[in-house]
């Protein structure tokens, strides 16, 4: 499978024959005999409509500073995994900054409605 697709790529871009050093193929095998997933899947959780409703998929979580993180809290792949980092770090600092007692101004009037504004110094 690997000559055929290289010949395919040589084929289009012969410039490159004789120019590649290293070749390797991943398929779903590859990834249930490196990863020990099942079938092959690289990822957790499935991709049905129940997923995104789930009202526990998010970064916080009843555990008192356990937050989730990864590609499951958003959506899979490496777009998502970056975006579900963005929210645990955004739950950990709004608990940090509750914490201390601290508004972020953009917060502001959703955050007054929450708590009493006398309670917090505004930045």
């Amino acid at each position: 499978m690997t000559k055929r697709l290289m010949d395919c790529l040589f084929q289009e871009y012969p410039q490159l024959e004789g120019k590649i050093n290293y070749i390797d193929l991943g398929t779903p095998v590859s990834c249930d005999y490196y990863l020990g997933n099942h079938r092959g899947a690289i990822y957790g959780l499935s991709h049905s409509p129940a997923r995104f409703q789930c009202d526990w998929l998010r970064p916080t979580t009843p555990i008192k500073n356990l937050y989730l993180s990864g590609q499951d809290v958003i959506v899979t792949g490496i777009t998502g995994a970056a975006f579900g980092g963005v929210m645990s770090a955004i739950s950990i600092s709004m608990s940090s900054m509750l914490r201390k007692g601290v508004i972020i101004g953009g917060m502001k009037a959703f955050m007054f409605e929450l708590f009493p504004p006398k309670q917090y110094q505004i930045i």
